[in-house]
C-alpha cells in the first residue's frame, strides 16, 4: 500500500470514527437534557458542531487526496 493509500484509508476511518463519536454525544446530550441538565447538554451541542467542523475539514481533505491520484 502506498502512503497516499495509507493515508485516505486512515483518514476515511478517523472520519466515520468522528461521526460516530458525534452521533453517541447527541445521545448522551438528549439524556442529559431529560435530566434537567440543559445546560450541559448545550455545551455538548456545541461540541458536536465543532466536531461537523472539523468532520468537513477532514472530508475536504480526503477529496484533495483523491482528486490529486486522478
Amino acid at each position: 500500500m502506498n502512503t497516499d493509500q495509507q493515508t485516505l484509508a486512515l483518514l476515511k476511518y478517523m472520519l466515520e470514527h468522528n461521526r460516530h463519536h458525534a452521533e453517541e454525544l447527541h445521545d448522551l446530550a438528549h439524556q442529559l437534557n431529560g435530566q434537567g441538565k440543559g445546560a450541559a447538554a448545550d455545551r455538548i451541542h456545541e461540541a458536536i458542531h465543532s466536531f461537523n467542523e472539523g468532520n468537513d475539514l477532514l472530508e475536504q481533505a480526503l477529496t484533495a487526496i483523491e482528486s490529486d491520484q486522478e
